[in-house]
């Protein structure tokens, strides 16, 4: 796997974190090539018929029935529209982002509106099985947040992406110190070794809320950006890894076609 080029399609100095080769994202490789690039180019990818895949851990449906964040839920978009929660609530597309539907809290009047929008606009197909995460609104004003790659059920990075306070972004490095970050390496282990079924490799994101790290979304490792000035090896051999996992795991563009519900299913009968 490492005798692959790592391609990264982005601006230079990623490439140069990652020690990875940069893409312009003009042309597909002649040859088996591992990428770092956002969804959307894994999907112009493969509708070229070049042969990539790469895993992901399901969004929020990692958090379902999780001990450590209670009240998520994730359901297809005609059981949203059937069922609409009763009172306002953060909402989501779950492994998807659509600039039409961001994440955020809505009352169930915008959310039933939004909802139809998309079932209205054709841009889906089958847009009424599209997966839908709920949950209940969190407070994250003052909140740190942190994004944490894993590798393994073990913690590989973890660098803070907002201090709460408006600044975001690289550059909050020294807000981690030794004690945090083994903290939050005892909660990522715990978390992917009491999870079931999340691939080897995946990227969560936790902020502190009243003195409490809580779990928001966990995301591939091979589309999400990392925020530490100076990434580990360890980064690009989990982004490597996303691209190579079980079959169970793997991405669908839900434009084309979807899985997660399946995978839902599949995870809360506890199968293997």
């Amino acid at each position: 796997m490492d005798d692959r080029p790592l391609h990264v399609v982005g601006p230079k100095w990623m490439s140069a974190d990652l020690g990875g080769v940069h893409d312009y994202g003009f042309d597909v490789p002649d040859r088996p090539t591992d990428f770092w690039c956002s969804g959307a180019h894994y999907a112009s990818l493969r509708a070229s018929n070049f042969n990539i895949r790469f895993s992901t851990p399901g969004g929020m449906i990692p958090l379902v029935d999780s001990p450590w964040r209670t009240g998520v839920t994730v359901s297809s978009l005609a059981d949203v529209l059937d069922r609409p929660p009763a009172t306002p609530v953060f909402s989501k597309l779950n492994d998807l982002k659509l600039t039409s539907f961001i994440a955020r809290v809505r009352t169930p009047d915008e959310l039933v509106r939004d909802l139809e929008d998309i079932a209205a606009s054709m841009l889906i197909r089958r847009a009424e099985s599209l997966p839908i995460a709920l949950a209940p609104p969190l407070d994250l004003s003052g909140a740190m947040e942190v994004r944490c790659f894993v590798l393994d059920a073990r913690m590989v990075s973890a660098c803070p992406y907002s201090d709460g306070r408006g600044d975001m972004g690289r550059g909050l490095d020294h807000l981690l110190d030794t004690e945090v970050e083994t903290d939050l390496a005892r909660l990522v282990e715990s978390f992917a070794c009491r999870t079931l079924h999340l691939p080897r490799a995946f990227v969560i994101d936790f902020a502190c809320i009243g003195g409490r790290w809580m779990p928001l979304e966990t995301n591939p490792a091979s589309s999400s950006s990392w925020y530490c000035d100076c990434p580990s090896a360890e980064v690009s051999r989990a982004i490597r890894v996303g691209q190579h996992d079980g079959p169970i795991y793997e991405w669908a563009d839900p434009i084309r076609h979807l899985t997660s519900l399946p995978l839902l299913s599949h995870r809360l009968a506890g199968r293997p």
